[in-house]
C-alpha cells in the first residue's frame, strides 16, 4: 500500500506543475543512473524534458479524450469483474456462499492491490487476493473452488494475453510494409552559394 500511495502522490504532483514534473523526471534519472553505476553502465539523460513532455502529452489527451477515456475504463473494469464472477459461478461457488456484492469487494480489492508496482501484472499478489478473499467470504468449505476460480480467472484474463502478446509482436517485427514513420521527413535545405 504505501508503494501504491507513493506512485499515486508522484503522479499527481508529476501532473500538477511544470516544475514539479521536471524536478521528479531529474530525480528519477539520477536515481535510475545511480543504479546504472553500480553495474558499470552510462548515466541517463533528459528524463527531465521527457517527465515535462509527458504531463503535457497527457494533460492534452485527458482534456481531448476524457469522456472515451472514462466509458472504457469502466467498461473495461466491468467487462473483468463479470469474467470473474461467471469463473466463481462455473467452478461451484454459489450466490448463497459468496454474493455478487462480495465478488465485487474482492475483485475491486485485487485491482487495487495489483496497481501498485510489485510484481509484473500483479502475479502472485493477484491469485493470493483472489484466493484468500473468496475464502475469507465462503469460508473452508469452498477452499478448493477458491483456488480454481482465481487461476481460471487469472488465465483467461491474464495469462491467454502473454502468448497472443508474444505471436503479435512476432508479426510486428516480421512485416514493416505497413508501418508509419514517427515523424515524416522533412526537406533539407540546401544552402545557398555567393553569386
Amino acid at each position: 500500500m504505501a508503494i501504491l500511495v507513493a506512485t499515486v502522490v508522484a503522479f499527481a504532483l508529476l501532473m500538477w506543475k511544470k516544475e514539479l514534473a521536471r524536478r521528479i523526471g531529474a530525480a528519477a534519472g539520477a536515481a535510475w543512473s545511480w543504479l546504472r553505476r553500480l553495474v558499470r553502465k552510462p548515466p541517463v539523460a533528459g528524463w527531465d524534458q521527457a517527465a515535462v513532455r509527458f504531463r503535457r502529452q497527457s494533460n492534452d489527451l485527458v482534456a481531448r479524450r476524457w469522456p472515451a477515456l472514462t466509458l472504457t475504463t469502466l467498461v473495461s473494469h466491468l467487462g473483468l469483474y463479470l469474467v470473474f464472477l461467471l469463473t466463481t459461478r462455473l467452478v461451484g461457488i454459489t450466490a448463497t456462499q459468496v454474493s455478487w456484492v462480495e465478488l465485487l469487494g474482492i475483485f475491486s480489492l485485487g485491482r487495487l492491490l495489483t496497481a501498485a508496482p510489485i510484481t509484473p501484472g500483479g502475479v502472485g499478489l493477484a491469485e493470493i487476493t483472489y484466493i484468500g478473499g473468496l475464502v475469507l467470504a465462503g469460508g473452508n468449505p469452498i477452499r478448493t473452488q477458491a483456488v480454481a476460480a482465481a487461476l481460471l480467472f487469472r488465465v483467461l484474463t491474464y495469462g491467454l494475453q502473454i502468448p497472443l502478446g508474444g505471436f503479435t509482436y512476432i508479426i510486428w517485427q516480421r512485416n514493416k510494409s505497413w508501418r508509419r514513420p514517427a515523424h515524416p521527413d522533412t526537406p533539407t535545405a540546401i544552402p545557398a552559394t555567393p553569386n
